[in-house]
């Protein structure tokens, strides 16, 4: 059995920019940075950009507890000016309110965890 892998970095602003056509987007440590209405837009563009059955965003973020105790991510919120930490239900309600249906969270004991949202 072979596989195809075929990666492709583009240089350039994601909120400004078109999005390429692709299978999987990532993101790593950007969304905890943005603020409600660009976080909104960038997930809005990522899902447009999704064809359904065949697109997929995978996350790497720091995600809280459902208590926000969270001490990683207290401490990565004081050099944050806007944005803000979120539990895995708050990123599966986020992501399934972008026409995500398929959201798995995995809290990994490393410095990131992982989101994958699947647009099915």
């Amino acid at each position: 059995m072979f596989m195809l892998c075929l990666c492709l970095l583009l240089i350039g602003n994601f909120l400004d920019d078109a999005l390429p056509k692709a299978d999987l987007y990532i993101f790593s440590r950007v969304l905890h940075h943005l603020p409600e209405d660009k976080l909104h837009y960038l997930l809005r563009k990522v899902s447009e950009a999704c064809s359904p059955g065949n697109g997929a965003l995978l996350i790497a973020e720091i995600v809280v507890d459902e208590e926000k105790r969270e001490p990683r991510a207290l401490l990565q919120s004081l050099s944050m000016s806007e944005g803000k930490q979120r539990s895995g239900t708050e990123y599966k309600e986020l992501l399934e309110s972008h026409g995500f249906n398929s959201v798995h969270v995995k809290n990994t004991g490393n410095f990131l965890d992982a989101i994958l949202a699947v647009k099915r």
